[in-house]
């Protein structure tokens, strides 16, 4: 039993070791970053992101049948958000995968239509990783906004 066990994990050992680390986060192409950056200004894309943010924290504040923190603190959070560096490390990222020719014509979907979907912007062009990302930021900032409030009330 014993030789079994350091066969296996001799075994298995090697395998792990062999193993690649992973590929490099995908950033779009010059021309694509223009586009990209394009599609999000005539998209008015930060609004849309923003009120998905805020509709994702009034969802939020209410975990474990009481309310965690009020609007005055989704306020903070939000108005303390790097649009910027979120579009770099995760916007860019998404669309990366998105061809030139569809990006236009997106672009061109958004000029057609004054720049939103529906009228209170709450349509937004979004992937799982770019929600995913989106989330685990602000709920980082969140949490850390709240110690600080907790270590500063004792």
């Amino acid at each position: 039993m014993k030789k079994l066990s350091l066969f296996l994990f001799i075994f298995f050992s090697l395998f792990s070791f062999a193993q690649e680390s992973p590929p490099p986060v995908a950033m779009p192409k010059e021309n694509q970053e223009k586009l990209i950056d394009e599609l999000i200004n005539v998209s008015n894309y930060k609004e849309a992101l923003m009120n998905y943010a805020r509709v994702y924290f009034w969802g939020e504040q209410y975990k474990n049948g009481k309310r965690n923190y009020g609007n005055k603190e989704i306020d903070e959070v939000l108005k303390k958000f790097d649009f910027e560096k979120f579009k770099k490390n995760s916007i860019y990222n998404s669309l990366s995968f998105v061809s030139e020719q569809k990006l236009k014509n997106l672009i061109e979907f958004y000029k057609k239509n004054g720049g939103l979907i529906d009228d209170k912007n709450n349509l937004i062009l979004i992937t799982a990783s770019i929600s995913h990302n989106l989330q685990y930021q602000l709920n980082s900032e969140m949490e850390k906004l709240l110690k600080e409030k907790t270590s500063n009330a004792q």
